[in-house]
């Protein structure tokens, strides 16, 4: 539930105050992410840390990171194409972003539906919508 949290603050925080850079959060959403599923531990369902069951460990670990690339992605939105010589454009790394969400998005729903309790339907919902949001902001 905190990691929800923290994306939503850095969701609202970049789309309207700006008081921390996109920058910054993308690397708070990163090292979070990277750490949450560091942490995790595969054990039996029953025996999850916490109680999670692994697949929203892992659906909210990847969540985490795609925020992430999405924050980057939205802010960059203005920089110089200087590093289209490496073969990728701005607007070819956005088509992978999006397939990503998109992707992220499908599982989200298909693990909404399967899950057992509703509030990690609903959760595996809000995650999945978050970042559709963020992938239509990113390419808006």
């Amino acid at each position: 539930m905190g990691a929800s949290v923290l994306m939503l603050i850095a969701m609202v925080d970049a789309s309207l105050t700006q008081f921390v850079a996109p920058i910054l959060w993308a690397g708070v959403l990163l090292v979070a992410g990277m750490g949450m599923a560091a942490a995790h531990r595969r054990r039996p369902v029953t025996a999850a840390p916490g109680g999670a069951h692994p697949t929203m460990v892992v659906h909210t670990a990847l969540g985490m990171v795609l925020m992430a690339v999405l924050l980057v992605t939205m802010s960059s939105t203005h920089a110089s194409t200087a590093h289209t010589h490496h073969g990728l454009s701005a607007a070819g790394l956005n088509m992978i972003v999006a397939g990503a969400a998109l992707g992220y998005a499908a599982w989200s729903a298909h693990a909404a539906r399967r899950a057992v309790r509703r509030l990690a339907s609903a959760q595996f919902a809000a995650m999945g919508l978050s970042v559709l949001v963020m992938a239509a902001a990113a390419a808006a």
